[in-house]
């Protein structure tokens, strides 16, 4: 038994239609999946829960940056040369003003077991590592860190 002509050209076109599909979806995963990790993670995760009214939220930087990063610890705004080479970062990973970290930044600085380290810069009025100045926080990247929302702001807790 065979279709007719008008059945085969519509069950020919539902499967073109179906494979357009499944090929659409496979180039937009691929897309998503090579985000270069440089950039704004941290900060773009956390506006975009400010948009959706969260103002607690627990995030791991392992999550946003990739699971190669075994350590992390916060690099505050203001803080010297001097205590930067102290808690252990290449002071070359920043960009200093009078050999101190600028009031309007601060940083994250991830390692791997290898020794390598990665430094992201975030802006102080959206994201502050520090609430107390100075006094840099460690971050578990495996863990979740906290962080509140305070006047536009968000803090990491700890």
């Amino acid at each position: 038994m065979s279709l007719p002509k008008p059945l085969k050209a519509l069950a020919a076109i539902l499967i073109v239609l179906f494979l357009l599909l499944v090929a659409g979806m496979i180039v937009a995963a691929n897309r998503n999946a090579d985000t270069p990790v440089e950039g704004k993670r941290l900060e773009s995760t956390l506006s975009d829960m400010e948009s959706k009214n969260i103002s607690a939220v627990g995030l791991a930087m392992a999550d946003l940056y990739g699971t190669e990063w075994t350590q992390g610890i916060s690099i505050c705004a203001g803080m010297t040369f001097e205590q930067i080479e102290k808690v252990g970062a290449d002071t070359n990973l920043f960009v200093l003003k009078e050999r101190k970290i600028p009031e309007d930044t601060n940083y994250i600085v991830l390692a791997d077991r290898e020794g390598q380290f990665k430094a992201i810069k975030l802006d102080t009025a959206k994201v502050d590592l520090c609430r107390f100045p100075g006094r840099p926080t460690r971050v578990d990247p495996m863990s979740l860190a906290p962080f509140f929302l305070q006047d536009h702001t968000w803090y990491l807790a700890g």
